[in-house]
């Protein structure tokens, strides 16, 4: 896995801005059963920001990304409906920058929803 040194106090605009105030706003009150947004999270200011950071690599495998393969955004805990454990998910981290990472199909699809917490 990529380590890197994301700014988190100066996440893109998109994400800062009165529009996701008021998402996150709804989403603390709907909780689970938010309808997702992926406009914030997938809006391209926020991928450019994240090919950057990840100099167009795959957060897990290290692999190039975009060149014949689709790249992701993932959510590194999963939103909602973490498989194999007794846990909804982290739907409050949904439009957290910290949160977001670049990723390749195989590595977002292999990980799914698993985040095991013990």
């Amino acid at each position: 896995m990529i380590s890197v040194g994301k700014g988190f106090s100066t996440p893109p605009e998109i994400l800062r801005g009165p529009g996701i105030t008021k998402k996150i706003g709804t989403l603390l009150k709907e909780k689970r059963d938010h309808d997702f947004s992926s406009y914030f999270y997938r809006h391209k200011t926020v991928l450019k920001a994240l090919m950057n950071l990840y100099k167009s690599k795959c957060g897990y495998c290290e692999s190039k990304v975009g060149h014949g393969s689709a790249f992701h955004i993932d959510h590194y805990r999963p939103r909602s409906g973490i498989t194999d454990e007794d846990h909804d998910g982290n739907y409050w981290l949904a439009y957290e920058w910290s949160n977001l990472l670049l990723c390749c199909e195989r590595c977002n699809n292999a990980k799914s929803n698993q985040f095991p917490i013990a």
